[in-house]
């Protein structure tokens, strides 16, 4: 009996284990919260942006197209926005900014965080993940609405994209 077990377990770490998709392989560190502060981007004229930032009309006037992300959990999008070399930022119905993506090292977090920048970098800055995936790591602020920070890394752990996101 005991040597069936062992057998069953053996073919589930070699048929299972490898099947199992990016969702199932995160490893969830439930006592990491982002700071709110962290949720403004600095732009390239010193300017700053922030997640739940309310745009007046001249800046929404100059939408150029629809954008959204399909890497943060549940996919939201496509919002009017505006995309330019450098970022790429989304608002809501009621010009709320719901989402914001780094595209260039010309743009920072507040916390000095930016493309090329390495993971150990990042958690020296936030500390460890809410959620921490092989290729991203995801910063959120849970406590009244739910926003946080997405860090997506190459291969050899380089930062390639930060998103910052809300949901309402």
């Amino acid at each position: 009996m005991i040597k069936k077990r062992i057998c069953y377990f053996y073919l589930f770490l070699l048929i299972v284990i490898p099947t199992l998709s990016a969702e199932d392989k995160r490893i969830i560190h439930y006592d990491s919260y982002l700071n709110p502060e962290s949720l403004i981007v600095i732009i390239e004229n010193g300017d700053q942006w922030s997640i739940y930032q309310r745009l007046d009309e001249d800046t929404t006037n100059q939408s150029n197209g629809e954008y959204g992300c399909t890497l943060v959990h549940n996919y939201f999008g496509p919002m009017p926005g505006i995309k330019n070399s450098n970022w790429i930022i989304g608002w809501n119905n009621q010009n709320i900014i719901l989402y914001i993506e780094i595209l260039s090292t010309d743009v920072m977090t507040i916390d000095g965080l930016k493309i090329g920048m390495t993971k150990e970098d990042v958690i020296e800055a936030l500390g460890v993940p809410f959620i921490e995936y092989e290729d991203r790591f995801r910063y959120q602020n849970s406590e009244n609405e739910v926003c946080g920070i997405l860090f997506v890394f190459d291969d050899d752990g380089i930062i390639e994209r930060i998103i910052l996101f809300a949901y309402v």
